[in-house]
């Protein structure tokens, strides 16, 4: 029975998850806990502190040893979908790159981006989940479980991990059909999902069209907000909890008081509104964020207009919040708590009161364990683990690949000498042993010969070829390029990729001879030592004048062919 750990880090706490599923595929809880990091900044210090905070969790409530999952915030990420041109696979890999930077808002080049195929389709694009962090968000996060006995196999962002949760736990009967699902059967009208996670530091939103994830975002307002405002709001000198709210009546939260509401002598009396006003300020944020983020959506995607919304993470806690949200957007609002019909380990250390916070961390675990039992479900699913400590692993099982080797040779002889030393029949029972032995280690053999040859077909997709950000970074270069005003004698009008790995380039020039430079230097033009284009097609040009008698230009259009990985460079003779 497989058990994994999935850690959560957030600017206020670490939430380590456990779980493990038994034979029939029921998902148990094997442990809950969290780790306070409210206290601690991000400076240097405090990052070593949370390690520490966090590796002594691990030895109170005796984690052992086992590989897991890490899950980054979503305001520290990207994650969203997209329609690319494309239905290869391998030619996928370059698309998604170049079309997750159009939204790094900056240091490109600094993030770790990963995709997932959600879709193929030769025809209208296929559907691609990207999915980007900067480098140094992901290594404090792997700084912090470095020494601990966490081996990560997965780092994904939340957002994701909650739209699996979503999928896997909702009826079958909720789940609603996606815009070409309901086109094609008619029978329900296809929805939109909105998925709120309103978490103690920061509430994210996913819109869903039918099961697929479209876009997330996420807002600096959780629960411990609220929590603060209340406390300063009733003069009280102990914080207020998440629990403490279960006595919070949303439909008149004017006489909501704690402790008496117990002020200083020199105080005057609280007045109730400011209490309830805190409470109203709080729902009015969230269901503009809620608005703002379906507006959002709406325009980069096509979704469908009738929505469903649900609600998930520590604020649902609160007795009546889905009822009280529900008429405020005009929507009717479920909640969506999967961690409290699912079992638990009795003998298990489970903080009961953090379940409902720790959807993200079950999307991971499920993740996790479809992968467990099927290694080929990990090859569409994107990965936001650094290349090196993907490297790092498949060296360590090649390591124990070799190990395994070395003690079934030890046996092996072993068997070979006691087999020549007793009696035929004993030697014959040893041998099937040896046989038993053998084909214990086939699978792990066949996982390991996968994983390698995966990481050699992404090492050559991502050195193949140059990328396109780099081709039109050197065509600037071209002395003669750019507007009449600053000297420049030939413009690029077109930029374009085509299935047929080619690019073709159109634009204006003064003259032909401007023309024919260009080619040149397209011919000419190389990238880590070997040439980009292995065929320039002779370009088509064709003269225009201008209006009011200013002269004439030359329009042109040409076809360069991508120099693919491992070809010497083919060359046309120019006429």
């Amino acid at each position: 029975m497989p058990k994994f750990t999935v850690v959560e880090l957030s600017e206020t706490e670490a939430k380590v998850f456990q779980a493990s599923r038994a034979r029939k595929g029921v998902i148990v809880v094997e442990g809950a806990h969290v780790v306070d990091f409210s206290d601690l900044d991000r400076e240097e210090t405090g990052m070593i502190e949370r390690a520490v905070r966090l590796r002594e969790c691990f030895r109170k409530n005796r984690i052992s040893q086992g590989e897991g999952g890490v899950l980054i915030q979503k305001q520290n990420s990207i994650a969203r979908t997209a329609i690319l041109p494309s239905g290869n696979p391998s030619e996928l890999e370059e698309m998604a790159r170049f079309e997750a930077e159009k939204f790094i808002p900056f240091n490109a080049e600094r993030h770790i981006i990963s995709h997932g195929i959600l879709h193929l389709d030769e025809v209208n694009g296929s559907h691609v989940l990207l999915t980007a962090v900067d480098s140094p968000v992901m290594d404090q996060s792997l700084a912090m479980i470095k020494d601990s006995p966490i081996d990560p196999l997965v780092a994904e962002v939340t957002s994701v991990a909650l739209a699996r949760a979503f999928a896997y736990f909702l009826p079958e009967n909720e789940k609603p059909p996606s815009k070409e699902e309901g086109e094609g059967s008619g029978s329900q009208e296809p929805h939109a999902t909105i998925l709120m996670n309103i978490g103690l530091g920061q509430t994210d939103m996913n819109i869903l069209d039918g099961k697929m994830l479209m876009t997330s975002r996420s807002l600096g307002a959780g629960m411990t907000k609220l929590l603060r405002d209340l406390q300063k709001a009733m003069h009280l000198e102990r914080e207020i909890t998440v629990a403490d709210l279960a006595e919070l009546d949303l439909n008149n939260p004017d006489d909501f008081l704690l402790d008496g509401g117990t002020t200083r002598e020199s105080d005057e009396n609280i007045s109730q509104t400011k209490v309830g006003d805190k409470v109203r300020q709080w729902l009015g944020q969230l269901v503009r964020f809620l608005r703002q983020t379906y507006e959002y959506a709406s325009r980069e995607h096509e979704i469908p207009t009738k929505t469903r919304i649900y609600l998930c993470g520590d604020a649902t806690r609160i007795p009546g919040l889905a009822e009280t949200l529900g008429p405020m957007v005009g929507v009717e609002v479920h909640i969506f708590n999967p961690l409290e019909k699912l079992e638990r380990n009795p003998k298990a250390t489970i903080n009961e009161d953090s379940l409902a916070g720790m959807v993200n961390c079950l999307g991971c675990a499920i993740r996790l364990f479809e992968e467990e039992e099927d290694s080929s479900a990990a090859i569409d699913r994107a990965n936001l683990l650094p290349t090196e400590v993907i490297e790092a692993r498949a060296a360590n099982e090649r390591k124990i690949l070799l190990v395994l080797s070395a003690v079934m040779v030890l046996i092996t002889g072993a068997v070979i000498y006691l087999a020549w030393d007793e009696r035929l029949a004993h030697a014959a029972e040893l041998e099937v042993s040896y046989r038993n032995h053998n084909r214990a280690m086939a699978p792990l053999v066949e996982q390991i010969e996968q994983k390698r040859t995966q990481l050699e077909i992404i090492e050559s997709i991502r050195t193949g070829r140059a990328p396109a950000l780099y081709i039109l970074d050197q065509i600037t270069t071209f002395p003669g390029i750019g507007s009449t005003l600053d000297g420049g004698r030939l413009v690029l009008t077109e930029f374009r990729y085509t299935p047929r790995d080619e690019v073709i380039l159109a634009g204006d020039a003064l003259s032909v001879e401007d023309i024919g430079a260009f080619s040149r230097f397209l011919e000419d033009l190389d990238y880590n030592g070997a040439a980009v284009f292995d065929n320039v097609g002779i370009p088509a040009n064709q003269s225009r004048e201008l209006s009011r008698g200013r002269g004439n230009v030359w329009t042109f259009s040409m076809t360069a062919s991508l120099q693919t990985s491992g070809e010497e460079p083919r060359r046309t003779t120019r006429r």
